[in-house]
């Protein structure tokens, strides 16, 4: 799909059914759905994102940056993952509003 439609689009695609799929895993499922959405969020939609992601740098950037623009958009991603938990903690430390599903 990314060679007929381009990088960029099928990428902005996939994040958005990504984020919409991250959304719904905070509503009150069957364990079966969960496990269904979990499965489709990080087995099929990040690693598909993470491989056009490759793919768009190879493109996109010239031959001498492009191993810095992997690494960058790579470690950009992984910011999230490790100051997620880290905020989290710090938010209900605080005492923040949190609201859980019951």
């Amino acid at each position: 799909m990314a060679d007929k439609f381009g990088h960029k689009p099928i990428l902005v695609i996939y994040f958005l059914i990504a984020s919409v799929l991250l959304y719904s895993l905070s509503f009150k499922w069957d364990i079966a759905v969960l496990s269904i959405l979990v499965f489709i969020i990080g087995g099929m939609i990040i690693n598909a994102n993470q491989s056009l992601l490759y793919a768009y740098v190879g493109v996109n950037y010239p031959l001498n940056f492009r191993s810095t623009a992997t690494w960058g958009n790579v470690e950009f991603g992984r910011l999230g993952g490790a100051f997620g938990p880290t905020i989290m903690g710090i938010l209900l430390i605080a005492h923040a509003s949190v609201t859980v599903n019951p």
